[in-house]
């Protein structure tokens, strides 16, 4: 799901203006009568306080746990925050685009058939670029993320610099054991999970990310980032993520002996 992307040529300023609307209002484009094809392609999206903002429910937890892992790892994210949307409970995320930049798939520059790392040596940025992605591993590996698509990894480039966007959709993780997560792994990264050593042999870095995230107590940091937004940390949300963070170190565990 792409998430807090939109700039004056999306589909959602198309519709707005088409149709002669100032601003998201779905119940009002249902309304008028906007096919419902269209109205998809707002029902997503909201301004508030002359701000764009996507807006999403489901596992919104797990965007919260990204973003400080993210933080943990000094890995540039998209931030989340909660919202009452409609009387329900919204996360929601600012667009992040700079308007000096372009942002592409990464599939714009790899194919699955190799290391993508290998893509980008010709760019001078190479050096940030591979950081950038390898944090991103470690992180989509401790959080066991099982929708790390082509649409959910953006580069941002500006003349013959290019760097990874930053970072958004955490939302399906921890959906699975360690070790059905290890029988899923084939991955988007081309990299063998079963092989684990040849890769940290290429890529030292990549096993001291993950040892770092495995020395975090992030259970207590997502009770103070919820308890920042006054939601209720409950004993079922610390039990499910206190039963997560077990399976993340287990496949720690599997993978970096």
């Amino acid at each position: 799901m792409i998430t807090g992307m939109m700039d004056k040529n999306s589909n959602v300023e198309k519709v707005l203006a088409k149709h002669k609307i100032k601003e998201i209002n779905i119940k009002k484009a249902i309304e008028l009568g906007i096919p419902i094809s269209e109205v998809h392609r707002l029902i997503n999206w909201a301004k508030m306080n002359n701000t764009y903002y996507y807006i999403k429910q489901g596992r919104g937890l797990n965007e919260f746990l990204g973003e400080i892992i993210a933080n943990e790892l000094n890995l540039k994210t998209a931030h989340y925050e909660p919202v009452d949307y409609y009387g329900d409970f919204y996360i929601r995320t600012p667009n992040f685009r700079e308007k000096d930049k372009t942002y592409h798939r990464i599939s714009e520059f790899t194919t699955q058939e190799k290391d993508k790392l290998d893509y980008f040596k010709g760019f001078k940025t190479y050096e940030q670029l591979k950081q950038d992605m390898l944090k991103l591993y470690a992180l989509d590996i401790y959080m066991m993320q099982l929708d790390r698509a082509d649409v959910n990894i953006q580069l941002e480039k500006k003349d013959d610099s290019l760097r990874l966007a930053p970072v958004f959709d955490y939302s399906a993780a921890y959906m699975c054991s360690h070790k059905r997560y290890l029988e899923y792994y084939n991955y988007m990264y081309s990299m063998n999970i079963e092989k684990m050593d040849e890769v940290f042999n290429k890529y030292p870095e990549l096993y001291n990310y993950l040892k770092q995230l495995d020395n975090v107590d992030f259970l207590k940091l997502l009770k103070q980032e919820m308890e920042k937004y006054k939601l209720n940390f409950t004993n079922t949300i610390n039990n499910f993520y206190e039963e997560s963070f077990s399976e993340s170190h287990k496949l720690l565990q599997k993978i970096m002996i």
